[in-house]
C-alpha cells in the first residue's frame, strides 16, 4: 500500500493530471493555479527531495503546497486517507492522464486566457492544421506562448512530434525568396507589404526542432532580431538563433543561397525586429515594400565565401590581428596569438615556462591588452611577487631573506610598481587551496571571452582535476574551450607538462594530456632548459653570429607560420628573472670564432648566473 502510494506521489504525469481536473492549466513546469483567479502562472511544479512531485502557488494569499493526493482533496474534498482505502480495494495503475480536448479552433482559443493570436501551421497537402500557437499576454504585460496540436477531431495543448513544421509553408512552397524572421508576427507584418516570410516555433534557441526542408534551393534572407549583447554572456539570443538556422540551411539539398540583413544598419532599437522597422513608415504599404527591398539590398551572402570575406575585412580593419610576444623572432616564426586560436607551452619542471608566461603577460598587459591569467599553483601574492621582480630585475625580490636584510630597498621597488601590481593583480585569478575540474575552466574561459578578454591563459592546464577518463576530459575541455575563442575573437595560452614516465624526446606525443591537445591546439612550443650553457650560431636581429644559450624553445607546431620545427635560442636571465632571445638557431657555435672576439673586446654572453643551482623553475 505504502509503495503503491509513492510509486503515485512519484508519477509528474499523476501530478499533472490531478491538476488539470482542477482546472490548471500547465506549461513545462509553469502552473496557472487552479485554486485562485490566477491571471498568470503563479505556481510551479517540483521534485522533492523524497521523490515525490509537487505543486506550489507563490502567491501569499494562496500558498497552496501539495503532492498529487492534496490536490485531490483540495478538488474533490476526499482525505488523503479514504483515497488511500480507495486505493487498496483497486490496485490497477493509474491511467496515464488525458489532456483536455477542444473540439474546434474557437473552442481552443477560448479556453487560452488573454489571447492575442492564434497562428495556425496549415499543411500545403491536407490543407489541415500540423500545429497552433497561441500568443497570449498576462495581466502583468508579459507574453507567453503555447503550442497545440490536432488530436482526434479536436485539439490538445501539447506541441506536435519533432521535427516541427515551419510557418507559412503554402506561400512559401510557390516563392522562390523568402525572408527568415524571428516570430510568426514578423512573418505576417513582411506579408502585409508583400514579401513571402517563414519563421520557426519556439523562438530562439528553437531551430534544430524544426523541419527547415521547404527552403531547400531558394533564395533565403535572414533577418535576425536587434538583440543588444547579454551584460552577463555576452551573447546575443537573436543574433545565434539566427547562425543556428544558417547552419541548419547550409545543409540542405538542394542548397539554398543564404544572405545575411545586419539588424544594426537598419536604426532598430534594441530587440527590434522587422515589425518595429515596418512601424516606422505608419502603416504606409507602399513605403513599408520598398523599405524591405532596400533592406535586401542590404544583405551580404552567407557561406564559405562570406566567412573568407569576413576574415579579409577583419584584417583590413586591424580586429583580425596577432597579439605579439615579448620576443620579436617567436613571435615571426609562429604567429601564436592570431584570433580564435589556442597555443601549448610545455617543459620540464625548471624550464622556467611559468616564468616565461608571466613575463609574456606583464607585457601584453602593458601593452593595453585586456588577459586573464588562472594560477592554478600558488596564490595571487606568490605570482606578483615574481612579476615584481621581473619588472625591477631584481630576482632577490623573491628571496625573504634578501627582503628582510633589505626592507628599505624592498619597499622602494615596491611604491615604484605599485600601480601597475594593482592593475595586474586584477587580471589574475588563483586557486592555490583547490583542485579545478576542467568543466569548471571550461566555464571559466567562456567568462572571460564573453567578458571581452584578447588572451585567456591557464598555468599549468594538467594541474585540473582528472576523471577515470581523463583523455575525454581533455577534449571536452578543448573543444568547449576552442568554441569560446573562436566566437569571441581571443586567444587561449595553456601551460603543460611532458608525459609522465617519458624517456627522452620533445614531440607532440611526449605531450601530457589526451591526443586532443596536440591535435587541436594550432601552436606548441616547447621549453627545453641546458644545464650547461651551450653555444650555437644564430640568426637574429643582429645577423648571424655565436652565442651561449641555457633555454630552446622548439616550435613544434605552428599551424599560421612557417615556423614548425625551428628552435629559437634563449638565455634565461637568473638575475632579472626573464627571457632573453637570441635568435633562430641554425647551427652548432665556433668556439674559435668565439675566443677571438672575445680577445678583440666583443661582448660576450650575459652570465648564467649559475641555473642549475638557482632552485628556478
Amino acid at each position: 500500500m505504502t509503495q503503491e502510494k509513492d510509486t503515485i506521489r512519484q508519477d509528474r504525469s499523476a501530478l499533472d493530471a490531478a491538476l488539470c481536473e482542477a482546472g490548471a492549466i500547465i506549461k513545462g513546469k509553469s502552473v496557472k493555479c487552479p485554486f485562485h483567479d490566477d491571471r498568470h502562472p503563479s505556481g510551479s511544479i517540483y521534485l522533492g527531495e523524497d521523490g515525490a512531485w509537487r505543486f506550489k502557488c507563490h502567491t501569499a494569499s494562496c500558498g497552496f503546497c501539495g503532492d498529487v493526493f492534496d490536490i485531490r482533496e483540495r478538488t474533490s474534498g476526499r482525505p488523503a486517507a479514504d483515497q488511500l482505502r480507495e486505493l487498496a480495494q483497486d490496485h490497477r495503475p493509474e491511467p496515464k492522464p488525458k489532456p483536455r480536448v477542444y473540439p474546434d479552433l474557437a473552442a481552443l482559443k477560448a479556453g487560452v486566457f488573454g489571447l492575442e493570436a492564434a497562428y495556425v501551421y496549415t499543411n500545403p497537402q491536407t490543407r489541415r492544421p500540423d500545429m497552433v500557437v497561441l500568443r497570449c499576454r498576462d495581466s502583468g504585460g508579459g507574453k507567453t506562448f503555447i503550442q497545440a496540436r490536432p488530436e482526434g477531431a479536436g485539439f490538445v495543448m501539447r506541441a506536435p512530434e519533432k521535427p516541427w513544421p515551419i510557418y507559412n509553408r503554402t506561400r512559401v512552397a510557390a516563392a522562390d525568396t523568402v525572408i527568415v524572421g524571428e516570430g510568426e508576427k514578423c512573418v505576417h507584418s513582411l506579408a502585409d507589404v508583400g514579401s513571402v516570410a517563414t519563421t520557426s516555433p519556439g523562438g530562439a534557441g528553437k531551430a534544430g526542432y524544426a523541419d527547415w526542408r521547404p527552403l531547400a534551393g531558394k533564395v533565403c534572407f535572414l533577418w535576425p532580431d536587434n538583440d543588444p549583447p547579454d551584460p552577463k554572456t555576452g551573447r546575443r539570443t537573436g543574433i545565434e538563433h539566427m547562425r543556428e538556422v544558417a547552419a541548419i540551411l547550409d545543409k540542405l539539398e538542394p542548397a539554398p543561397r543564404i544572405l545575411w540583413i545586419d539588424p544594426e544598419t537598419l536604426s532598430l532599437p534594441p530587440k527590434g525586429d522587422c515589425v518595429q522597422f515596418l512601424a516606422l513608415y505608419g502603416g504606409d504599404k507602399a513605403a513599408g515594400t520598398n523599405a524591405v527591398r532596400c533592406a535586401l539590398l542590404t544583405a551580404e551572402a552567407v557561406g564559405a565565401s562570406a566567412e573568407l570575406r569576413t576574415v579579409r575585412d577583419d584584417a583590413i580593419s586591424g580586429k583580425r590581428r596577432t597579439i605579439p610576444w615579448p620576443w620579436r623572432g617567436l613571435s615571426e616564426f609562429t604567429r601564436a596569438l592570431l584570433p580564435g586560436t589556442v597555443t601549448v607551452l610545455c617543459g620540464d619542471p625548471g624550464s622556467v615556462k611559468s616564468f616565461m608566461l608571466l613575463e609574456a603577460c606583464t607585457y601584453w598587459h602593458s601593452n593595453g591588452e585586456r588577459i586573464a591569467l588562472y594560477e592554478l599553483e600558488e596564490d595571487r601574492a606568490y605570482h606578483l611577487r615574481r612579476a615584481l621582480a621581473q619588472r625591477e630585475q631584481q630576482s632577490q625580490l623573491t628571496d625573504d631573506a634578501w627582503v628582510r636584510a633589505n626592507p628599505e630597498e624592498s619597499k622602494a621597488a615596491f611604491a615604484r610598481h605599485q600601480e601597475f601590481l594593482d592593475s595586474f593583480g586584477r587580471r589574475i585569478h588563483a586557486a592555490p587551496d583547490q583542485q579545478v575540474t576542467l568543466d569548471q575552466l571550461a566555464e571559466w574561459v567562456d567568462r572571460q571571452c564573453a567578458a571581452g578578454c584578447r588572451i585567456v591563459a591557464i598555468d599549468p592546464i594538467t594541474a585540473a582535476a582528472a576523471s577515470e577518463k581523463p583523455w575525454i576530459d581533455d577534449l571536452r575541455f578543448l573543444m568547449r574551450a576552442k568554441t569560446s575563442v573562436r566566437q569571441h575573437g581571443a586567444s587561449l595560452v595553456l601551460v603543460s607538462h611532458p608525459k609522465k614516465g617519458r624517456r627522452i624526446g620533445c614531440g607532440l606525443d611526449d605531450l601530457a594530456g589526451g591526443a586532443a591537445y596536440q591535435r587541436f591546439a594550432q601552436t606548441i612550443l616547447w621549453i627545453e632548459r641546458h644545464d650547461e650553457p651551450q653555444l650555437v650560431q644564430v640568426s637574429g636581429c643582429a645577423g648571424i653570429f655565436n652565442t651561449r644559450i641555457n633555454r630552446t624553445v622548439g616550435i613544434r607546431k605552428a599551424r599560421n607560420s612557417m615556423g614548425a620545427g625551428a628552435n629559437m635560442g634563449f638565455h634565461f636571465d637568473g638575475r632579472s628573472l626573464c627571457m632573453v632571445e637570441q635568435g633562430k638557431i641554425i647551427g652548432e657555435g665556433n668556439v674559435e670564432a668565439e675566443r677571438v672576439e672575445q680577445a678583440m673586446g666583443g661582448t660576450a654572453q650575459a652570465d648564467d648566473c649559475d641555473l642549475r643551482t638557482g632552485g628556478v623553475c
